[in-house]
């Protein structure tokens, strides 16, 4: 039998399917999942919906944390140039 690697998870849940999808998805692979915490606006509310989301894949014994609800600085940082974000002009 293969080792499971040991992981937590850090997630946003809520906002959108895809770290639904992806807690889904590590909940199926070879993988001991140890803990998840949830950060960003309204931490507490992600983490009660990451325990229904466990509860309703059958893993309601993975531990969930919640984080902080904001970010460690306000400034956002974008991995496309400022020139590409910017609007375009008429």
């Amino acid at each position: 039998m293969k080792e499971r690697i040991p992981v937590i998870i850090d997630t946003d849940l809520g906002d959108d399917i895809d770290d639904a999808f992806a807690l889904l998805l590590a909940l199926r692979a070879e993988l001991d999942l140890v803990g998840i915490t949830t950060v960003f606006r309204n931490s507490l509310q992600r983490a009660k919906m990451t325990k229904r989301l466990l509860s309703l894949f059958g893993k309601p014994e993975i531990p969930v944390r919640a984080g902080v609800d904001t970010a460690i600085t306000q400034r956002m940082e974008y991995l496309l140039p400022a020139e590409m974000l910017a609007k375009e002009e008429s």
